[in-house]
């Protein structure tokens, strides 16, 4: 009886050692589990963090390829507008030489013209000089009574005969400006020569027909 008592309660001893040793070994691995499991509780908690910051920064990238975007194009409009002003720029260049082209033939024609009108009136100075001077040394004849041209009075006759014009003729030769140049009027003066010069050669032809 004893051998049987001792045997139940070897079994039951052994089982409830084994049953100790189960749940010792069962929570032992319930413990593991549930460190595995925070572990990786944790972890996806550390990648949806990563995910939402690449999420953000994915969006700041989208951002910032879109603000590339716009500034290409921006600065292709800038460049379209530069060579535009280049071309503007050449093309007044080219319209300024061919002004200053321009001016500088305008500059010089008008040197030549200058220089022709210069000599033309030194031409005109000098054929003066020689009419005065074949007047003065032309066979003197009586003097004429000028003032029997209507608007030659007795002073004007003066000037005109101190320059060597004596006669109806000689005034009749002369050309409207020497004689204006002679009578040197004043601004309040008016004078005719070219009526002068053709009353002095119909009184010039008259005194030859005599």
């Amino acid at each position: 009886m004893n051998v049987f008592v001792a045997l139940v309660a070897g079994v039951i001893i052994g089982w409830l050692i084994e049953w100790v040793i189960d749940w010792l070994f069962w929570r032992q691995d319930d413990t593991r589990l549930k460190d595995r499991l925070q572990t990786a509780e944790a972890d996806l908690r550390q990648a949806q963090s990563q995910l939402s910051e690449n999420a953000a920064r994915l969006q700041q990238l989208e951002t910032v390829q879109q603000e590339t975007v716009r500034l290409n194009a921006e600065l292709s409009q800038a460049r379209t507008s530069l060579e535009e002003l280049e071309s503007a720029q050449t093309a007044s260049h080219t319209e300024i030489e061919a002004l200053k082209q321009k001016l500088q033939t305008a500059e010089t024609e008008r040197d030549q013209g200058q220089t022709l009108i210069a000599d033309g009136q030194q031409t005109i100075a000098d054929l003066r000089a020689k009419v005065e001077a074949l007047m003065a040394t032309a066979p003197s004849s009586e003097e004429d009574m000028l003032e029997r041209v209507k608007g030659i009075g007795a002073v004007f006759s003066g000037r005109l005969k101190a320059a060597g014009v004596k006669t109806f003729a000689q005034l009749a030769q002369l050309p409207p400006e020497r004689v204006r140049e002679i009578i040197n009027p004043e601004e309040w003066q008016k004078i005719d020569p070219v009526s002068w010069i053709a009353q002095a050669g119909e009184l010039a032809a008259k005194k030859a027909a005599k």
